[in-house]
């Protein structure tokens, strides 16, 4: 399933928590997405494997949210306002990641 516009997957990040049957039957009214590509990929679950794996993967770095971002493999979780996230990755950049910091080993936002 592919849609032309990337407006279906961010109405779909943006509703992660609700994701229902009703929230895949709004988006097949779209007219950027393949209705009948939504369903057959939702019956078949033809995307099951990846999303599993995907999860997994995150799981396993330390990934337990969206967006979740990496500096020099140590997950950032404060501010994503722009200068606190330059100021963070200028202050990652100027030292060696620490035993006690976690190295990334996939899924995330690397920066």
């Amino acid at each position: 399933m592919k849609s032309s516009n990337p407006a279906s997957s961010d109405l779909i990040f943006e509703n992660q928590s609700a994701l229902s049957e009703r929230l895949f039957g709004e988006l097949a009214q779209r007219p950027d997405l393949d209705a009948n590509a939504l369903r057959e990929s939702l019956r078949s679950g033809a995307f099951s494997e990846r999303v599993a794996r995907d999860f997994s993967g995150g799981v396993r770095s330390g990934v337990n949210g969206t967006p979740t971002v990496f500096i020099n493999g140590v997950e950032y979780d404060a501010s994503f306002e722009f200068e606190m996230l330059a100021a963070a990755i200028s202050r990652k950049s100027q030292r060696h990641i620490s035993e006690e910091d976690r190295p990334l080993n996939s899924g995330g936002f690397l920066l």
